[in-house]
């Protein structure tokens, strides 16, 4: 592909230091852990970079599950991962719930034209 094609298409080019390798770690019932691993442009790991960790869980949203991604920040291992994805999921799911409610609160106002809503948010 030329370079005048993708300035068209508004492509980001891929930043080869900023490679990772994707490992996806799976418990049936519960959920999963995506774990990023740094790794150089010849495919080596790069250990100047820490591995990140990533899940999702489902929420009930307009009559359907859709999903809502969030990272596991700070954590320096999978095992910290697992042990913190309980607690992260819970804390996710409560804000998103929460602007869900917040976003059926605001659309049943009556707001006259050019009016401004204050932020439901503290």
């Amino acid at each position: 592909m030329t370079e005048g094609a993708n300035d068209a298409m508004n492509l980001t080019p891929i930043n080869p230091d900023g490679l990772y390798s994707r490992e996806q770690i799976v418990d049936p019932l519960a959920g999963e852990i995506v774990i990023l691993t740094p790794i150089t442009v010849g495919g080596l790991r790069d250990t100047a970079r820490v591995k990140r960790y990533f899940s999702t869980i489902m929420i009930a949203h307009g009559g359907r599950q859709q999903p809502l991604g969030f990272e596991l920040e700070n954590c320096p291992s999978l095992e910290e991962a697992v042990k913190r994805w309980a607690e992260e999921a819970q804390k996710v799911g409560a804000k998103a719930q929460e602007q869900i409610r917040d976003q059926q609160v605001r659309s049943r106002l009556a707001v006259p034209a050019g009016a401004r809503l204050p932020t439901l948010n503290s």
